[in-house]
């Protein structure tokens, strides 16, 4: 019988689920930047209940800033820019070769870098394929490493997770280091597969697999996940069953009743249609 939850536990981890889209670095002028990913599934965004509580907007509270912070910004726009938050000094980002209708689709986060997706696709359609490129941490020019439909940080975030697209049917995962080498891979994956981001690296789901990319060790088995954050998944049963919150290290499960449940189940969870 699985245990009871800590009901503190679940409101900390629906709360850092938008935080770890977040990422940036801090030195002098142009030294840092910090990104937001694009919801590459249902799985890699915030939870509904977060998004909604994330819309409704509400006073911050803190600490006045005072003298220098050395943050510099690395913004998601068309083309992507850094912004210096001391002086307001805006560097566009060089190399990306942004031209006509290829927009920038987002910036993520790899360890103290960023990598950049750049949409390749032809209008009238056909097989996801974006450019992948690399914007190290104090410098504002990007390096491509790679091209794919799907990127993820890996753990320590020194390489990528990259899904790609070899016909309509058939795809690949391979791991690439952030200076373009391959490291793994690649190895067949179905189509629907999508990478999920969990702030200390990445997981694939595949149907009602979460699997970890690096060993192919299924981790989790369910088809109605709420959300990942670290090694901890909420997900729910049907209408009036408990939440579970699991320790992906350990297969241990936690029950999770009373407030949180039920704030959290008056919204529907992400689920995924099998392929």
């Amino acid at each position: 019988m699985p245990q009871r939850c800590n009901q503190d536990m679940v409101r900390r981890l629906l709360a850092l689920v938008p935080v770890l889209v977040v990422a940036g670095c801090v030195g002098g002028s142009h030294e840092g930047h910090g990104g937001v990913s694009r919801p590459q599934s249902p799985l890699s965004a915030p939870s509904p209940a977060v998004a909604s509580a994330a819309a409704r907007p509400g006073q911050l509270h803190g600490v006045r800033l005072t003298g220098a912070s050395g943050l510099v910004l690395l913004v998601s726009a068309d083309p992507p820019y850094l912004l210096d938050v001391d002086t307001g000094r805006v560097t566009q980002v060089r190399g990306l070769g942004v031209h006509g209708p290829a927009p920038v689709l987002s910036v993520l986060a790899a360890g103290r870098d960023a990598v950049v997706w750049i949409d390749r696709r032809p209008l009238a359609g056909g097989l996801p394929d974006e450019d992948i490129y690399l914007v190290r941490c104090g410098d504002a020019a990007a390096t491509r490493i790679a091209a794919g439909s799907d990127v993820q940080p890996a753990v320590g975030g020194r390489s990528v997770w990259v899904k790609s697209f070899i016909d309509a049917h058939r795809c690949t995962l391979r791991e690439i280091s952030l200076a373009g080498r391959h490291l793994r891979g690649p190895r067949p994956v179905p189509c629907s597969a999508a990478l999920i981001g969990v702030g200390a690296g990445a997981l694939l789901r595949e149907g009602r697999s979460v699997i970890d990319p690096a060993s192919g060790r299924v981790l989790l088995r369910t088809s109605r996940l709420w959300t990942i954050a670290g090694h901890l998944a909420l997900t729910v049963g049907q209408p009036l069953h408990p939440l579970t919150l699991t320790d992906l290290r350990t297969a241990r499960a936690a029950r999770c009743d009373g407030p949180a449940r039920s704030a959290a189940q008056t919204r529907r969870p992400y689920t995924r249609a099998r392929s």
